[in-house]
């Protein structure tokens, strides 16, 4: 999942990219910034960590990188679409 993010990060000069996926019982959050997003003031690690406990998880990471789990697959999604909203507020 971290090569995806890096490959839609790398196509994308100025991104922010969270995925998700889930694995058996198990959710995986990555998210991804570009330098000029983090200079935007885009923090992939506090964005992970409030989209990880959507999903009943836990984790975090630096303002480019960062990584969580979480035990809850059915609110996958949800835990995406709240990434996505926390970015989008870290830009206005």
């Amino acid at each position: 999942m971290r090569e995806a993010a890096d490959f839609v990060k790398a196509k994308l000069p100025v991104s922010a990219v969270i995925l998700g996926t889930a694995a058996g019982d198990k959710v995986n959050l990555v998210g991804m910034a570009s330098p000029d997003a983090v200079k935007a003031g885009i923090h992939m690690g506090k964005v992970i960590s409030q989209a990880a406990k959507i999903c009943g998880g836990g984790g975090g990471g630096k303002p480019a990188n960062a990584q969580a789990g979480g035990k809850d697959v059915s609110k996958l999604a949800d835990a995406v679409a709240q990434g996505v909203k926390i970015i989008s507020g870290m830009l206005d």
